[in-house]
């Protein structure tokens, strides 16, 4: 097949871009009709792969096809280091994050589609009782930290409550590697947002914030690399309730997981390793290692994220 000549490649484009556009997200997020949505996805997915260019981001698309080829050459077991059929994608022995830092593009890609607010239906700022349990008192001056958003991206969480509650009190902290605060300054944060380059395993800088929250972080992670970041930010906790941690992730029920839950599971093992979504026991046990406790499991209205509310034990 002869190769498409730019003009043709420029209305494929806008032939995508208006399909995409015409999509009720919110309506294909809540389909009953499963197997219709995941052969759409599949289709999605292969029309990313061959838009890509060698060494762009393999996603998570790419990764679930070098699967079988993976597994079949080094058993069929979860990987016990992190080389993953994502690294098979990638071409690399890197693990994830490690090759991210060398590939700037790819990175600000994925920081990017990680904001994305299809990917936000049920946000937990937009489900959460915010001003019960995290304004519930308000008493803090404008020098106290009223929420240290650990691991969060451009921006997205902090940017979506200064605008849903612009009379909260208290100092908003973003923190992040390096390069992607360096990218959330360069796209723009409020006055308010305050961004703070950090080592998710070394410990954490602002003591005695009365919230933290991390959103999407620790599904990435082993349960001993999840327990030392959770020790982190536990020791710069207050005691007695006066901080809290608000875990932004996905709560898996013990038996009879959705295939969409199952999906993402799976995901988090391809890409990660020894990464994988939680249930209520498994969260239970990981906190509690870590020096917390639960104070509550929320569920979110639409499938999605939850949020688990904890204290330091």
């Amino acid at each position: 097949m002869s190769s498409m000549s730019q003009p043709g490649f420029a209305g494929l484009a806008d032939q995508i871009t208006q399909l995409v556009s015409e999509i009720d997200i919110e309506e294909v997020v809540n389909s009953k009709d499963e197997a219709a949505r995941f052969k759409a996805l599949r289709a999605a997915q292969k029309l990313v792969i061959r838009l890509k260019k060698p060494g762009e981001l393999a996603s998570e698309a790419t990764s679930e096809l070098t699967a079988p080829t993976f597994f079949a050459k080094e058993g069929y077991h979860t990987p016990s280091t992190t080389y993953t059929p994502s690294n098979v994608a990638r071409n690399t022995n890197l693990d994830f994050f490690s090759w991210m830092q060398k590939h700037p593009g790819p990175h600000e890609e994925f920081n990017i589609w990680m904001s994305a607010p299809e990917l936000r239906l049920s946000a937990w700022i937009d489900w959460f009782p915010v001003r019960d349990h995290l304004l519930q008192s308000n008493d803090l001056n404008q020098d106290e930290i009223l929420l240290v958003d650990i691991a969060g991206g451009i921006g997205q969480d902090l940017k979506a409550l200064q605008k849903r509650y612009p009379d909260a009190k208290g100092r908003l902290v973003l923190q992040d590697m390096d390069k992607v605060v360096a990218q959330a300054v360069k796209e723009g944060l409020p006055d308010r947002i305050e961004a703070m380059a950090i080592d998710l395993f070394a410990p954490q800088p602002v003591q005695g914030a009365r919230n933290y929250s991390i959103n999407a972080v620790l599904h990435n992670w082993s349960d001993a690399d999840a327990v030392t970041i959770l020790k982190r930010i536990a020791a710069a906790m207050f005691s007695a309730g006066r901080s809290v941690l608000l875990i932004n992730d996905v709560v898996l029920p013990d038996r009879d997981a959705s295939l969409e839950q199952a999906a993402i599971d799976m995901n988090m093992m391809f890409v990660f390793g020894q990464a994988k979504e939680r249930t209520e026991r498994q969260w239970r046990a990981l906190l509690t290692e870590a020096g917390l406790s639960v104070k509550k499991f929320w569920s979110p209205p639409s499938p999605g994220k939850g949020v688990v509310e904890a204290v330091k034990a």
